[in-house]
């Protein structure tokens, strides 16, 4: 009987630890986000071309890593300078092989999120390029240490103090 009492016990304490915390969602061994309990209750998590999760309110975050290869990019590109491409900080390069890509998908993130609500975040792990219209936002989470790949997070239903303070405070950078 004892030896089932032990681990029954320290299964309901782990369980009570855990319950009041955070759930990690791994991106990659760089990226993660810590997803507060409120937020997990009654959540759905699931993977399609992004790791999502849908809240029992009906919120949702979505994230992935991208590189050079997912983008069809050159090799010798800097994955750090993607964002800043692609929301205009830089021009684009007339000889990069995929401007065309670039300049569609600045339209549309310009058309879902607003260019011009542009907003840059700097620690001293990471940068990030944030963009909000309404209750939608994207971000962009760059690595200062990290060159393989950054991370794409977007969010529908949360405001933009709301999201701003995720990518602060939860979405973690390894160094």
């Amino acid at each position: 009987m004892r030896k089932l009492l032990i681990p029954a016990l320290a299964l309901m304490l782990l369980t009570s630890c855990a319950s009041r915390g955070t759930t990690a969602l791994f991106f990659s061994p760089t990226f993660r986000a810590n997803i507060p309990e409120s937020e997990m209750i009654g959540g759905t998590i699931f993977q399609s071309e992004e790791l999502s999760l849908k809240t029992a309110a009906g919120r949702s975050i979505s994230g992935k890593t991208i590189s050079n290869a997912t983008e069809e990019l050159p090799g010798d590109f800097d994955i750090h300078e993607y964002p800043k491409y692609l929301l205009g900080v830089l021009e684009i390069p007339a000889n990069l092989p995929s401007s065309k890509n670039f300049s569609s998908s600045r339209m549309e993130i310009d058309h879902t999120y607003g260019i011009e609500n542009l907003r840059i975040l700097e620690d001293s792990r990471s940068i990030s390029y944030l963009l909000c219209r309404s209750e939608s936002c994207l971000a962009f989470v760059v690595s200062r240490s990290f060159h393989d790949h950054i991370l794409t997070i977007h969010s529908d239903g949360y405001s933009e103090a709301e999201f701003t303070s995720f990518i602060r405070g939860n979405v973690d950078v390894k160094r």
